[in-house]
């Protein structure tokens, strides 16, 4: 057969590349899960699936195993029951889960499927089941010329093919056991019987088309690209047309096309729309490029499809799915006009680019070679007086730099601000923006680093403290730096390394055993600065301090030999091999932009709390940029400096402070940006008043003391009540901004002089009440 020759040249030339993990994860856990085992949910929550089950599959494992896990298990005794037919366990099985799931989530599917069974058997039982996919199944079925069977018996007929493959055309080809044999690793499952092999060649030929072309698709990701954010998310593109179902239940192009004229009521050709349809099921292949654009002159990325299609019940709208590793997003401007259709091949469309043969190169090469950073400014503070959106509009801002998405391009708020709550929500490792609130009590220590208080069962101590500031920089630094470099080893720090090294003391209670040169000792126990250890002779009550561990890992001092000495050194090669252990090799990566958004950055004494780094903020100052600083912290050892690709956004509230108050080391390094009240914004029955209060207070206060637009616009699922927001927010401010004996009088005059200019004081009027100045609506009939 053809198609084994060219998997033999593929694995000439590539090795198992990135299928070997298969033969990997069958060796360490082969034979789970085990029925006789009385841990079984445990054994089975803890293999290692990869790829091979779609996440869906065990979200539904993972909640049944923690709601029903002996409902569940008995679902597998029947599944793993070899005296049973396989149609047979395969109808039970798929039966019995959705019945419990069924009880939790009535309308969603199992997704306990023949690919899922496929795989449970094969981790169970690799020598007698292999993986399976409906997608290379119904391939192969076609290239023998037979039928493919029905669902529920479709895994069943798929063995027997492979077994026949095996037998009469594996086995006999010597060159590629041979070859086969010399790729496959010794520590690896052996895969005596090539079942592995067989899934692997119809699953690289058939499904990842390692002898075709590539091809490449232009996508729309919904309406006016609505859905990309969710869709980069989630790693996955999808089609509406969600009336149609399941796209695996069209066995025609004749039969989608019916559907969609019925859907439609119409008797017109639905071509489009059609072939959108089947193109995606069929056409379409794993491996394939999907360019990404919104409208007719801007791209929005590009990835790589890494699955078949599949239907997901559990998403809301737009349920046919493919995995897609996304490559690259952003904003690119066009200089053409782009297809219109939601899915189209342009595989074959002739580039008009000098220097490029098809329209896909002139494409990529826009968003991979002369993609342009948005020339964000690094520092800015965005000020006005209270209530005109400055906090609202870092959310935007923050989502387009770490984006890098361009200010004239419209985007979703709701979506940003979405992305904003979960990106803030995630592990500090992996977050790109932080935020913080200063006050008149924040400090250096609090936002670089310093010391904090430590009461311990000692008494009082002191612990280092890394700042919100110091440690985004850390984050931002080493994606800058792993993005200029071809590749970096990423060493774990002390805290890490000592965290995994006491493992086995603090979660199971073990003594941890530090080998000598000739004699071994033994770690006991801890408190808050020492390791307790017991000689090999039996003495005990020694202690290790955790600063001097710390210190002869870092290498900032040296021990005598003597004495403890010869228990610190040991100890320290014994965190030294786990360093080496945990060390992982990064290539090089994405660049990525940081923000740090600073509400209220004029509450705190600036000069104070970023010190001596008022420098390193400064743009030619950057680590990657010309005249790049570095300081020493105050601590005496920590290097640090500020790198290029952070963001630092300041708000500021102009009522509470001038910006001519601000100290002028900030000015000079910020760029700001000035909020002030937009009446068109403005609620259209109080605009001529909010228009009228404003013109008073910039004559009496000044512009930085008007009145924001945000207090006198709707909120969402709520009815305005112009009382309600004069009595609750806008005249307490007003009553702030004139706090002296005559203040109620002048706050009274203000807001009546606004009501007549409205032509409002036949419904409204401003008076005391209790002493507190109140507007009220007045009666109809007066």
């Amino acid at each position: 057969m053809e198609f084994i020759d060219v998997y033999k040249k593929h694995l000439r030339q590539y090795s198992l590349a990135d299928e070997l993990f298969k033969w990997e994860l069958l060796a360490k856990y082969k034979g789970q899960p085990s029925l006789e085992s009385d841990k079984f949910a445990e054994e089975l929550k803890s293999i290692d699936f990869r790829n091979l089950l779609f996440y869906n599959a065990l979200s539904v494992r993972n909640l049944l195993l923690k709601e029903r896990p002996d409902e569940y298990r008995k679902c597998f005794i029947t599944l793993f029951d070899e005296s049973i037919s396989l149609p047979e366990r395969i109808r039970r099985f798929d039966s019995d889960v959705l019945q419990i799931y069924c009880q939790y989530y009535p309308h969603l599917g199992h997704h306990h499927d023949e690919r899922t069974i496929s795989v449970f058997l094969t981790f169970h039982d690799p020598q007698k089941y292999t993986f399976y996919k409906s997608s290379f199944y119904k391939k192969y079925c076609d290239y023998l010329g037979v039928k493919p069977k029905k669902k529920g018996e479709k895994f069943a007929h798929y063995l027997e093919l492979i077994r026949d493959l095996i037998e009469n055309y594996i086995k006999p080809d010597r060159e590629l056991i041979e070859l086969f044999r010399e790729k496959l690793p010794e520590e690896v499952f052996e895969d005596e019987g090539y079942m592995v092999l067989a899934q692997d060649i119809l699953y690289l030929t058939f499904d990842m088309h390692i002898n075709d072309k590539q091809q490449y698709w232009m996508y729309a990701p919904g309406e006016n690209a609505e859905l990309w954010d969710e869709f980069y998310e989630n790693k996955i593109m999808a089609l509406g047309w969600d009336e149609l179902g399941d796209l695996e239940d069209y066995e025609s192009r004749e039969k989608v096309k019916l559907t969609l004229q019925k859907i439609n009521e119409t008797d017109r050709s639905k071509m489009n729309d059609t072939s959108a349809n089947v193109d995606f099921k069929e056409k379409m292949q794993v491996g394939d490029i999907v360019i990404v654009k919104r409208g007719r002159s801007e791209l929005l990325g590009y990835g790589v499809v890494n699955s078949e299609c599949y239907y997901d019940e559990g998403r809301k709208y737009y349920k046919n799915c493919r995995d897609v590793e996304w490559k690259r997003r952003g904003s690119w401007k066009t200089d053409h006009t782009l297809v219109l259709k939601t899915l189209t091949d342009i595989t074959h469309y002739k580039s008009e680019k000098s220097g490029f043969k098809y329209y896909y190169e002139t494409l990529l090469a826009l968003m991979e070679d002369k993609k342009v950073q948005i020339d964000f400014p690094l520092n800015q503070i965005l000020y006005g007086p209270p209530g005109t959106g400055k906090t609202y509009k870092t959310v935007d801002l923050a989502y387009r730099i770490v984006h890098n998405i361009a200010s004239e391009v419209v985007i979703s708020y709701e979506s940003a601000r979405k992305w904003y709550k979960e990106e803030l929500a995630k592990e500090d490792t992996e977050r790109q923006i932080d935020f913080i609130t200063f006050h008149q009590n924040y400090s250096y220590e609090d936002f670089i680093m310093g010391i904090k208080p430590l009461l311990t069962g000692d008494g009082l101590g002191f612990k280092k403290h890394k700042g919100l500031f110091f440690e985004i920089c850390e984050r931002a630094l080493a994606n800058l730096k792993q993005s200029t470099e071809e590749g970096t080893d990423i060493i774990p720090v002390f805290s890490e390394v000592f965290e995994e090294f006491l493992r086995p003391l603090v979660i199971e209670g073990k003594e941890i055993t530090v080998k000598m040169k000739r004699e071994e000792f033994n770690i006991t126990s801890l408190n808050e600065k020492n390791l307790n250890f017991r000689k090999q002779s039996g003495g005990s009550g020694h202690t290790l301090s955790f600063k001097t561990i710390e210190e002869l890992y870092n290498g900032e001092r040296e021990y005598n030999l003597q004495g403890l000495g010869v228990y610190y050194y040991p100890l320290v090669d014994a965190l030294k091999a786990i360093a080496t252990a945990q060390t992982k090799h990064v290539n090089k990566a994405d660049l990525k932009n940081y923000v740090i958004i600073i509400d209220e950055i004029n509450r705190a004494n600036i000069s104070r709390v970023f010190g001596e780094l008022i420098t390193l903020i400064e743009e030619d100052k950057r680590w990657g940029n010309t005249y790049e600083m570095e300081v020493r912290l105050p601590d005496g050892k920590t290097q640090f400096s500020v790198p290029k690709n952070l963001y630092i956004i300041g708000t500021m509230n102009t009522a509470d402070k001038s910006i001519a108050l601000l100290d002028i080391a900030l000015r000079r390094r910020f760029e700001f940006v000035a909020l002030y009240p937009d009446s068109s914004l403005v609620e259209d029955e109080c605009r001529d008043f909010f228009i009228a209060l404003n013109e008073a207070m910039k004559v009496k206060k000044g512009i930085d003391f008007m009145i924001g637009h945000s207090y006198f616009m709707k909120r969402e699922g709520q009815a305005f009540d112009f009382v309600k927001v004069m009595n609750a927010k806008v005249i307490p401010l007003l009553s702030e901004y004139f706090y002296n004996p005559r203040g109620g009088d002048e706050v009274k005059s203000l807001v009546n002089n606004a009501l007549s200019k409205a032509l409002l004081l036949n419904s409204y009027e401003a008076k005391e009440d209790n002493y507190k100045l109140i507007i009220s609506k007045k009666d109809a009939g007066n």
